[in-house]
């Protein structure tokens, strides 16, 4: 009501406007899967947790346990390389 009173025909094309973006969304129909709550809640609150431990520091070298990352394509065709890097994470090497 305020966009009328204060300029009217703009209120006008605004309006023809949002209508028009609506009926070409409505009758185009695009085939878009967005995923559903469930999916975006997780998200959410992965993206949360990451941000808190980007966050949180420990001053403390005790505390400090390596991560790796191997990139060994298929892992059954090293097996080796994947059993070996097994072992250091726990407790056995470094």
């Amino acid at each position: 009501v305020i966009m009328f009173l204060t300029s009217w025909y703009i209120a006008l094309a605004s309006i023809f406007l949002a209508g028009a973006l609506y009926y070409y969304i409505h009758f185009r129909d695009p085939n878009v899967n967005w995923g559903s709550a469930n999916q975006a809640r997780e998200f959410y609150d992965v993206e949360k947790a990451m941000m808190r431990m980007r966050n949180h520091r420990t001053d403390n070298d005790k505390l400090y346990r390596p991560h790796y990352l191997i990139m060994t394509g298929e892992p059954k065709d090293r097996l080796h390389l994947c059993q070996f890097i097994a072992s250091l994470r726990k407790g056995y090497g470094i």
